[in-house]
């Protein structure tokens, strides 16, 4: 392969002023590295921002544009892992941090050909407690505050939860890719 697959799901893209989503934005106008593919939610004014820009969107919601147009996000999103075979996926949203193991589209665990996803909701309001670990769970961390460091080279990644001064989670690692 000689790009790393990024699979970016976000509820609003084009981005709010100030949201979380502008991160989501700026990684994928400048990751000329990676084959990145969004998938988002539709909303007002997302068609005329989806042909504005040069990007890969897939949108969820959405009447009339192919077979997966009126999923909701989440499933619109393994929809196209099963379509894009990414090496991870990007997603946000829950008020936690959850790292996955590498698993298909489906959730079964696959260290061969596997996704590994990361769920990093821990940009500023408050945190969801952990009501059960949900299966191929490697972390979950619902306290802490902070970012999560994505380091990408053409055959592997790095990952680092960077926590908010004064906080003591981490998390960190490597993993080659398909």
């Amino acid at each position: 392969m000689d790009a790393i697959r990024v699979l970016a799901l976000t509820p609003d893209f084009p981005p709010a002023r100030g949201g979380i989503q502008v991160l989501v934005h700026r990684l994928v106008r400048h990751a000329d590295r990676l084959q990145t593919r969004v998938v988002a939610r539709s909303s007002p004014g997302s068609q005329g921002f989806d042909r504005a820009e040069s990007l890969d969107i897939r949108r969820a919601g959405r009447a009339g544009a192919g077979p997966a147009s009126n999923l909701p996000l989440n499933a619109r999103g393994l929809y196209e892992a099963r379509r894009f075979r990414p090496d991870v996926v990007l997603s946000g949203h829950d008020h936690s941090y959850e790292r996955f193991a590498p698993q298909t589209p489906a959730g079964a665990s696959d260290a061969v050909r596997g996704i590994r996803e990361f769920v990093v909701g821990t940009g500023g309001k408050s945190h969801y407690a952990l009501t059960s670990l949900k299966a191929n769970s490697e972390v979950f961390n619902g306290e802490t505050y902070g970012v999560l460091k994505m380091t990408l080279s053409a055959s592997s990644y790095a990952w680092q939860f960077v926590p908010v001064p004064g906080s003591t989670f981490t998390d960190s690692g490597t993993a080659q890719c398909h």
